[in-house]
């Protein structure tokens, strides 16, 4: 996925961007009156290209990525959670609410989980990546 972004700033071989998500509200029949309409998302991103702070530049990440992120945030809670259920449920017959109060636990548990850690990876290994500098912020030439 491709999309247009602000550099905010700059540290080593990573960059703070802010894209303008204006996706989000496309087939809105709103037409922008709704607070998600134009909302602004900061990421960090790869900076191979040495852009620099108010600089307007091209972001690129990886589809497959996010799906596999969002596949490890809800996916394997929920299967984690069901395959409790049905092996609590087969050795405990008449469990009831022990059964169902552990499989929600074992889902939040499995969930908080994947959200600690694969926000610990994605900061150690943006998935975004500054493919091109669009155009260059001359203020920041001239202060220098």
């Amino acid at each position: 996925m491709k999309q247009t972004a602000k550099v905010t700033s700059s540290q080593g071989a990573t960059a703070t961007v802010e894209v303008k998500r204006p996706s989000a509200c496309a087939g809105c029949a709103r037409s922008g009156s709704c607070l998600a309409c134009g909302k602004i998302v900061t990421a960090t991103a790869r900076n191979d290209i040495g852009a620099l702070p108010g600089d307007t530049v091209s972001v690129e990440s990886s589809s497959s990525r996010i799906i596999a992120y969002a596949a490890a945030v809800f996916v394997l809670p929920i299967a984690a959670g069901l395959a409790l259920f049905y092996i609590l449920s087969a050795l405990l017959p008449d469990g009831g609410a022990v059964i169902y109060t552990l499989s929600t636990l074992l889902f939040v548990f499995v969930f908080a989980a994947a959200c600690i850690v694969l926000n610990r990876f994605i900061k150690r290994n943006p998935d975004i990546t500054i493919t091109e500098i669009l155009r260059e912020d001359n203020n920041s030439e001239q202060s220098e």
